[in-house]
């Protein structure tokens, strides 16, 4: 009875997760809910859902164990709240100036919501996608994305680990196409919770099977091989929740090899503020 209780997790919590979360929110909301109290509810629940999951059915027993990253995760992890809120004040701005030149009315409010929200959310993706490349592949961003590549191992905490001036760039390549377009908020909510739920998983120590979900989205199986110390692998899979843009970049990777023990670039600096200087030093950088 245990087996088959761990398989249908493994099979089952992922895609339930991603159908739960959009659709849970929008009841929500209709009952009177604030879009951003929805938003935090739905984090608050997957964190839950996926630490649980770390626990009945861990990927790596390995990383289950605190590998003295907690404190430095859970400081990145508190600064990443920043970073939606400080850009959407400077989105807002740039939504005002952007009105004077751009026509109203651009966003299909009129379609139904599922698929108002099934269209920001490939828009807000591809923003991320390209945005991630990007950082990739400019040493001098590179230097900032390195940080999130630092980390040994992955469980749900460290899927806020990025520098903040990282994940600004990240997030505005994401975001603020959806506010020039004016997305409405509850739009906005539904497809970050669906990216929020996929990050989460992305990053969890659960053994989490996709099937044919990694064909579509950036899963768990797909990102560890990303955090893999190997340039034929570290630099592919760079989908934030759809891995469809790799499929047609060709940058899609999943070998049937287990991923290795130890990730991250090494050797690199442990502590939050070491991290979040590191950019700045003068010392090379992994590639």
């Amino acid at each position: 009875m245990q087996g088959f209780l761990q398989k249908l997790l493994s099979r089952g919590a992922y895609p339930s997760a991603l159908l739960l979360a959009p659709v849970l929110g929008f009841v929500a909301m209709n009952l009177g809910a604030h879009p951003g109290l929805v938003l935090v509810a739905t984090t608050v629940a997957t964190i839950a859902f996926v630490a649980l999951l770390e626990r009945a059915i861990p990927y790596r027993d390995a990383w289950t164990h605190n590998h003295g990253d907690v404190a430095t995760d859970s400081l990145f992890g508190v600064s990443s709240l920043l970073v939606p809120a400080l850009w959407r004040g400077v989105a807002d701005g740039l939504g005002i100036t952007a009105a004077t030149f751009l026509p109203s009315g651009l966003w299909p409010s009129e379609l139904p919501i599922v698929v108002q929200v099934a269209i920001a959310f490939v828009i807000a993706d591809l923003g991320a996608w390209a945005g991630h490349r990007l950082v990739h592949r400019v040493p001098l961003l590179w230097r900032f994305h390195e940080v999130h590549h630092s980390v040994r191992r992955l469980y749900w905490l460290n899927s806020q680990h990025f520098h903040p001036l990282d994940l600004t760039l990240i997030h505005a390549a994401s975001v603020t196409p959806l506010l020039l377009l004016g997305v409405g908020p509850e739009v906005l909510v539904l497809a970050a919770s669906l990216s929020t739920v996929n990050a989460l998983f992305q990053h969890c120590n659960a053994r989490v099977e996709a099937g044919p979900l990694n064909w579509i989205f950036s899963t768990a199986q797909l990102h560890r091989w990303h955090h893999v110390h190997d340039a034929d692998y570290g630099h592919a899979n760079y989908g934030a929740g759809l891995i469809v843009w790799d499929v047609l970049a060709g940058t899609r990777r999943l070998p049937t090899d287990a991923v290795p023990d130890d990730l991250g670039a090494q050797p690199f600096p442990r502590r939050f503020w070491q991290q979040l200087l590191r950019p700045f030093s003068n010392k090379e950088v992994s590639r």
